[in-house]
């Protein structure tokens, strides 16, 4: 893929089974976006900094993606905003906690057993916020 820039595109590919150890099937209600690949806009392009893009054509907003220097360290900050509403809300709560998770696991050499159940805890904690 060619490195994204504003106005520009970016490709999202959705292969889930790359985030864990042991072999566990896509619940149902993702299955359909197994292998999936998505098109959306660059909104803006900093680089290193800064990342944001559309999300289903803008109809769920905007993921933005902001790397920040700690000295020697780096802080990620991933806001998610104009979501469709509270199940939207709880579905990618939960699903960019769960990748986060995943993301964290992997830089500190541990394993993941199975992104799914991660992702529906996760999600249920998220819908227990909303209300």
């Amino acid at each position: 893929m060619a490195a994204p820039e504003q106005d520009g595109d970016v490709e999202l590919v959705f292969d889930h089974d790359n985030l864990f150890d042991e072999e566990v099937p896509y619940p149902e209600r993702y299955a359909q976006w197994k292998g999936a690949a998505a098109r959306e806009k660059v909104l803006r392009y900093e680089p290193p900094h800064l990342l944001a893009f559309s999300w289903d054509g803008g109809a769920e907003g905007v993921a933005t993606f902001e790397l920040s220097d700690l000295g020697g360290r780096t802080r990620l900050v991933l806001v998610h905003s104009g979501i469709s509403g509270p199940a939207g809300m709880a579905d990618f709560g939960g699903g960019w906690m769960a990748h986060l998770a995943v993301l964290e696991a992997r830089i500190a050499g541990r394993g993941v057993d199975d992104f799914w159940a991660l992702h529906r805890h996760l999600e249920k904690t998220v819908q227990a916020a909303l209300r």
